[in-house]
């Protein structure tokens, strides 16, 4: 039997729509995180395939929520600009790749990490490569 339900997707979409992380309201609604994950890698594929599923359907109700939920800090921002730290602080931590400098730098570091838990490369292998890609992207914000 499949834990993927109306019930249980709706509750999941409510925790997400209350800025709960996706790991707390996967688990509030009885699955495990990874299984939340699975379902939207699912749901992703069926939409890039065109097909109608109910985790395709899934995954469009969440990004809708990401939308709105970043849209209404951005409007926050907009509306009152002497104010705009919280809502900076909230994007850029809870959509970091789309609001954080260092985005691109913090996908690098969880590759890396992931490659040296399965024994892919050695603990530290690329820690001179990453400080040099760290370098250059200083370098380039200062303008040298």
């Amino acid at each position: 039997m499949t834990k993927f339900n109306p019930e249980r997707c709706a509750a999941i979409l409510e925790s997400i729509k209350n800025r709960l992380p996706y790991a707390v309201a996967a688990r509030a609604a009885g699955v495990s995180d990874n299984k939340l994950y699975a379902w939207l890698r699912r749901g992703l594929a069926d939409l890039e395939l065109e097909i109608d599923s109910p985790k395709a359907q899934f995954a469009v109700a969440l990004n809708k929520i990401e939308h709105d939920k970043i849209k209404e800090h951005m409007d926050a921002i907009a509306l009152a600009p002497e104010r705009w730290q919280a809502h900076a602080w909230i994007l850029e931590r809870r959509w970091w790749r789309e609001f954080s400098p260092n985005g691109p730098l913090k996908d690098l570091q969880k590759i890396i990490e992931r490659l040296e838990t399965e024994g892919q490369i050695k603990q530290g292998e690329l820690d001179e490569e990453v400080n040099e890609v760290k370098n250059e992207k200083v370098k380039k914000e200062r303008g040298m």
